[in-house]
């Protein structure tokens, strides 16, 4: 499949999974035949079937135009190829490459510089991804945040120019100045 111009706008806000619970037993399961109220048996699911002998292969490759955006919080371009095998189980293999782009973190507009996405390992939900950004702070510090790593376990590191402490920047970050105060003083 090739995919030489795409643009998509995500919602606002994404769905939500529904919270695992624990089995009620005041609960009970089952329907009214008449003045009566029948409980269902409630019994171990079916066997799933066997997986079928049929195999899927799709390659995707993006082309130059393809942006991903979502109101002012995130807009990016990607360009890359990936394969997707599905078969007695799923997997997925090759880079997506991140260009130029924006994401707003903490209301802060961090420009995005280059990023990586590689499908390399067993779960494809999991990828390992490269990616740098950075912001400009209204004192002129530039903020880079760099992550590497898997999805679901990767390193976030800070870093600054000039250089500041990990404090400070997270400081500046959240409250607009590397000592923490809140922009200017007030005068007596």
């Amino acid at each position: 499949v090739d995919v030489p111009l795409l643009h998509v706008d995500l919602p606002q806000s994404s769905g939500h999974t529904v919270q695992p619970l624990e089995a009620d037993r005041t609960v009970r399961i089952g329907h009214h035949a008449g003045p009566d109220f029948a409980l269902l048996a409630l019994v171990a699911p079916e066997e799933l079937r066997p997986p079928s002998a049929l195999a899927v292969r799709a390659t995707i490759k993006l082309g130059r135009d393809v942006e991903i955006k979502r109101d002012s919080t995130v807009q990016v371009r990607a360009s890359g190829e990936a394969v997707i095998d599905v078969g007695e189980s799923t997997r997925v293999s090759g880079q997506i490459r991140l260009g130029r782009g924006r994401l707003e973190l903490q209301g802060r507009q961090f420009v995005i510089e280059r990023g990586v996405i590689d499908f390399a390992g067993p779960d494809p939900s999991d990828p390992l991804v490269m990616a740098s950004a950075y912001w400009d702070a209204p004192d002129a510090t530039r903020v880079h945040i760099d992550f590497s790593g898997r999805v679901s376990s990767g390193k976030l590191t800070l870093r600054s120019e000039p250089a500041l402490s990990q404090d400070e920047i997270l400081a500046l970050m959240l409250f607009g100045s590397p000592d923490g105060s809140f922009g200017a003083q007030l005068q007596n």
